[in-house]
């Protein structure tokens, strides 16, 4: 499987850590809040002017993510004292919270200028700046954060996850590595570790550290399904599936759970399993391609074809522009020996995406299926202009050179099958033999062998973390 992990911006800085917590513990963090600001409430009662009791309940209100409150608290500070460098660094925090990015950034601005070694300062502006996409900006900040307080867990968090987008894994893992060992409940460093320990194919590293970030947050959907990804990588599908399970017993209205859970059940080829976890997706989300991908493909693997085209029915019925079900429904007339209905479909599936070599393919075999050589040439001569180094194609058009008796050119298509195909040489090497020796009909028993390859390939659409979005 392909790598499938992007640097990942933090947003969780709502208590001393910057790490989401379980809601039992949330709750407990909350009733202590909610304690300090009713004394601090009584404080302000009796002094109506007192500065540090606006910026500490200010604090409050931010722990417990209410943002427009410690804005207001703040705002209230800074009235009664325009030089006072907390006020304003807390609330740049609380505008940053509230995705008011440029707000924060001239806040922490005030407070750099009237503080310059105020470090939650330099932290809060990098954050901001992290959010603006200004990474350059943001290192720098965090780098002064570090440097005035080498205590800041979340400083390294965060400088970590901009060396992550640069490319630069080790440092990532190395500032990961740091605030963790500054706070070893740090849920958050855990997990982005975990990302760049994927990023470096080293899963077992990445799965331990999913594992302790999911052991101090044994509610983060996001967590289980990375562990879930990184089993799958490793081919550890029973894992994965309990992983993916877990998030629909966290929330059974999760799309997403049930999609990874059916691309491993694909996998497996447990048809079954992923007709009910894609039609569960498809209830829940019916924009994800995918889950019809997948429920298809089932129904090709069980062999229920009729199922395949009344699903494909049904989809062109919802909409007449959809390339994606008139390709899977000529793939159920093909495999019923239906290849007129099969050439119609892929026709309107070529008009709808003209830049599709593979849909050409099709065509192109079910052309030869019915005799028709120049018409099957002339589509598979299309599909590997688009998509020349895909072996399936020039496999199929040797197919169709054998039928026209032109062995020099199948032979050509045959050694380029290949050399883009290393991991089957040997079957090519072997129709390649019969042809040169002119050995005809073990040559047709060859390609038949050759494109029963493709035929019986799992049906999975590439890396299923690709298609969560869809």
């Amino acid at each position: 499987m392909a790598k499938r992990k992007k640097h990942r911006k933090n947003k969780n800085r709502r208590n001393t850590t910057g790490n989401p917590k379980p809601k039992q513990q949330l709750s407990c963090v909350h009733d202590e809040c909610r304690k300090n600001i009713a004394k601090l409430n009584e404080t302000i009662k009796a002094n109506p002017e007192d500065t540090a009791a606006y910026i500490a309940r200010g604090i409050e209100y931010l722990h417990m993510g209410q943002n427009y409150m410690a804005i207001e608290d703040c705002t209230m500070a800074i009235n009664l004292d325009t030089e006072i460098a907390p006020a304003y660094c807390i609330r740049g925090g609380a505008y940053g919270e509230d995705e008011q990015y440029y707000k924060a950034i001239m806040d922490c601005n005030k407070a750099i200028k009237l503080d310059p070694g105020l470090a939650a300062a330099y932290y809060n502006r990098g954050f901001a700046y992290l959010y603006v996409d200004e990474y350059d900006k943001a290192m720098r900040d965090f780098t002064k954060s570090i440097k005035l307080d080498p205590t800041c867990s979340m400083a390294y968090r965060d400088r970590g996850t901009i060396h992550a987008h640069n490319g630069d894994f080790d440092k990532a893992i190395a500032d990961y590595s740091k605030a963790i060992e500054l706070d070893p409940n740090h849920v958050s460093a855990y997990h982005l570790r975990g990302d760049e320990y994927v990023h470096k194919d080293e899963y077992s590293k990445a799965i331990e550290d999913y594992t302790k970030a999911i052991e101090l947050n044994p509610e983060s959907i996001s967590t289980y399904r990375d562990r879930g990804l990184t089993y799958n990588c490793q081919g550890e599908y029973d894992k994965a599936i309990l992983d993916f399970t877990r998030i629909i017993e966290l929330n059974p209205e999760n799309a997403m759970g049930y999609f990874l859970r059916c691309s491993v059940y694909s996998r497996e080829g447990e048809y079954e399993k992923v007709i009910r976890d894609s039609t569960r997706v498809i209830e829940l989300d019916p924009t994800n391609t995918g889950a019809y991908f997948y429920r298809r493909s089932a129904y090709i693997g069980k062999g229920a074809y009729d199922e395949l085209i009344r699903d494909c029915n049904e989809a062109i019925e919802r909409n007449e522009a959809d390339g994606s079900a008139y390709r899977s429904r000529s793939e159920g007339h093909s495999l019923k020996g239906d290849y007129e209905n099969a050439i119609r479909d892929l026709t309107m599936a070529i008009e709808l995406g003209p830049e599709d070599g593979i849909d050409y393919d099709a065509r192109g075999v079910a052309y030869s299926r019915i005799g028709d050589y120049d018409k099957a040439m002339l589509d598979l001569t299309r599909a590997t202009e688009l998509d020349p180094t895909i072996a399936m194609i020039r496999i199929n058009r040797a197919a169709v050179y054998m039928q026209i008796g032109e062995y020099d050119k199948a032979i050509q298509d045959c050694s380029m099958a290949s050399d883009f195909d290393s991991e089957n040489s040997k079957v090519y090497g072997r129709l390649l033999d019969d042809l040169k020796n002119h050995r005809h009909e073990d040559a047709q028993n060859s390609v038949n062998i050759c494109q029963n390859l493709y035929a019986m390939a799992p049906k999975v659409p590439g890396d299923p973390d690709k298609l969560l979005g869809q």
